[in-house]
């Protein structure tokens, strides 16, 4: 089910503006006008009372993301036009569609499984290489492995 698919049902779900549930339908049909660009990196994964979840589809984003978090709850808050949103969570939503197939594959089981990591060019190698800390080498491979899955 694409997700225009799944905000007309919840359209129809909630078709009254004075709902107390409206503005989390209104939320979601225009997210990618609220944050703009950033939807390419971000979706709405889950939203509960006063706070939300956001899915990140790279995870080399994630921290820019967290530190863009006052910036987007502030947006999200100026379009509900209310203090509405207090507390914004990131998750990956890579490993987020890779637990629903699990699920689906498996009958209901929901396992998480490491998505394989892409290998690093020769300039990246290199780079890691070049540093002389064993652990901060690593961590650094580690990222950009992540970063290009």
């Amino acid at each position: 089910m694409t997700m225009k698919h799944i905000e007309q049902a919840l359209s129809s779900l909630f078709k009254k503006p004075h709902d107390n549930q409206f503005w989390k339908v209104n939320l979601l049909q225009n997210w990618s006008n609220i944050v703009g660009n950033m939807a390419s990196k971000v979706m709405i994964h889950k939203i509960y009372k006063d706070s939300i979840t956001l899915g990140v589809y790279e995870l080399c984003w994630m921290q820019e993301l967290y530190i863009l978090s006052p910036m987007i709850q502030k947006k999200i808050n100026d379009f509900l036009g209310k203090h509405q949103i207090k507390t914004i969570r990131f998750r990956s939503a890579q490993t987020l569609e890779h637990a629903s197939e699990q699920k689906n594959k498996n009958g209901n089981k929901s396992e998480i499984k490491e998505l394989p990591n892409k290998k690093l060019s020769a300039k990246e190698q290199a780079s890691v290489s070049s540093i002389k800390d064993p652990d901060l080498a690593e961590s650094l491979k580690r990222l950009l492995e992540k970063c290009h899955s």
